[in-house]
This record gives C-alpha cells, structure tokens and sequence, in this order.
C-alpha cells in the first residue's frame, strides 16, 4: 500500500543544498530517499532521522545507479511525489589555458567530468523521475533540478559548468512546455543558486567575498518549498541570489519565424516523431563510422 506522506528523492542529499532540502521534507512530514556520492554522510543523515529517510550511495553519472534509489524509494513507498535533482560539479581545468600538444600535434582530450555530473546526471533524474511519477494513479510529481546563476549568465572563469547549467534550465523549460501542451500532471522547475557556501566551493573563496553576496541555503529551500506548495507555474525558472527570489521568464521570441519554431506551429504538417526517427538513423550511422560515442 502506498505511504500516506509524500515521497521524495534528493540526489546530493547528505550536504549543502541538498541536506538543507532533506530536513524542511522530513520536518513537513515528508518521506525522503536521499542518494550521494558520500555513503557514509548519508548513512548519517538516515539514522538520525529513522523511518521517514533511507539513503542509497552511488554515483549520479551512472544511470545504473540512480535506478537503484528509484527503485528502492518505490519498493518502501509505493510513492514518488518529488525529484529534488540536485547534483553539480565545477570545472577541473582551465578550458581556454595552453597546453602542451601530444605526439600527433593535437591537445589531449579536455576534462569533461563536470558536463556528466552537472548535466548528464540530471537527463537520468529526469528520466527515471517521468516513468515513476507516472506509476502512480495520479500520474504526477514534481521534478525540480538545480542549475544556477552561471545557468542563466556567462561565466569566463567556469565555462563548462556554466555550459551544463544552461541545458539544466532547457531542460526544466522544455520539460514543463512539453507538460502544458499534452495536460500532463508532470510539473518540472529549475532552481538557479548564487553563489551558496557549500562544499561545492573553497573555503578560500567563500572567505574572500563580501558576506552579502554568498546566497544562504536556506534560500535555496525556501525557492523549493514555494514550488512545492504551486507558487510557480510549471517549467519555471527560479533565481535566488542573495535574499531575493524571483522567476525568471525566458527570452521574448524574435519574430514570427522564431515564434513559429519556437512554439512548434509545423506540428500540423509532420509528425513529430518523425524527428526522433531521423536522429535514430543519423545516430546508426554515426556509431557505424565511430564506435559508441559516448
């Protein structure tokens, strides 16, 4: 029989952002499935609070493992209300800096890491989010994601995270557009942080800057608990910087011929699907030349 209390899973739950999120869910009487890198921190978490929270520990670039805390979440709940996808890694490497060539001529390879945790892991949240939501009775949830404020501005210091921030806010937008016009009960939503002193950045850093810029986590939880309870309207994008929340509304279409691309007008006059068929046989031929790419 399913819980009688909501359900939620928090991906980076046992610090920061995350954890913040963990105890205003438990103290508003929800059940929550935390997953994190650091087993033994979530491990933590769980016991202090007992039955409302498990924990799963796995890696969120790794789809194999997130099911797992899918599936574990639904097998002690029979529920899953909320996806609190919340994972995010800075860069590693100075994209722009010289480096010294390889043998061929060609720099090595860059470090591409953050793109997989910041970006990849939240496509599988979403993933395996939609198909639980939608073995409920209801068919519905909440997905909210975190980007950040380096989603929505360029940033010349983080360039590959900033990258993969900007595709967690496409994705939440296209995610709710996409709920809109086929009346899912699906809602998704992107929290975009400033700079939050967590583990995420160097103490040095969080030393340095004047205290009025550093966005505590309790602002972060407060922009979550305001989607939960429908202040914001689906496929939101949500800032807080500072002490200020507010939505962010996309970018004002350019003219006619962008708003008939934008807003899929040409779907009367093809199938939609027909797109995903002619990636399919694009993608077959590329694996054919060069392997599986990723």
């Amino acid at each position: 029989m399913p819980s009688s209390k909501p359900v939620a899973i928090v991906t980076g739950g046992a610090s920061g952002m995350g954890l913040g999120t963990v105890e205003h869910l438990v103290g508003s009487a929800w059940n929550v499935a935390i997953f994190d890198f650091n087993g033994q921190a979530a491990a933590r978490v769980a016991q202090e609070y007992g039955e409302n929270v498990i924990s799963i520990q796995g890696n969120a670039v790794l789809y194999e493992d997130q099911v797992k805390v899918f599936t574990e979440a639904w097998k002690k709940w029979e529920r899953i209300d909320l996806v609190f996808a919340n994972v995010g890694f800075g860069d590693r490497m100075d994209f722009c800096k010289p480096v010294a060539e390889l043998d061929n001529g060609a720099p090595p390879q860059p470090d591409l890491l953050t793109i997989d945790v910041s970006l990849v892991s939240s496509i599988w949240s979403a993933y395996l989010a939609l198909h639980f939501f939608r073995k409920k009775a209801c068919k519905g949830g909440k997905l909210v994601f975190t980007s950040s404020s380096a989603g929505l501005y360029p940033s010349s210091e983080m360039l590959l995270y900033g990258a993969a921030k900007h595709g967690v806010v496409a994705l939440a937008r296209g995610l709710g557009k996409r709920s809109l016009e086929k009346q899912d009960p699906i809602q998704s939503y992107a929290i975009c942080p400033g700079l939050v002193p967590t583990p995420l950045i160097s103490d040095a850093l969080r030393d340095a800057v004047p205290p009025e810029v550093l966005t505590p986590v309790s602002m972060v939880v407060e922009a979550l608990d305001r989607i939960i309870k429908g202040q914001f309207t689906n496929g939101q994008v949500v800032e807080c910087s500072g002490t200020e929340i507010q939505a962010r509304p996309p970018l004002e279409y350019l003219n006619t011929a962008a708003e008939y691309i934008g807003q899929g007008k040409f779907k009367g006059l093809v199938d939609p699907s027909d797109f995903a068929k002619h990636a399919e046989k694009r993608g077959q031929r590329l694996v054919g030349m060069a392997g599986n790419i990723r």
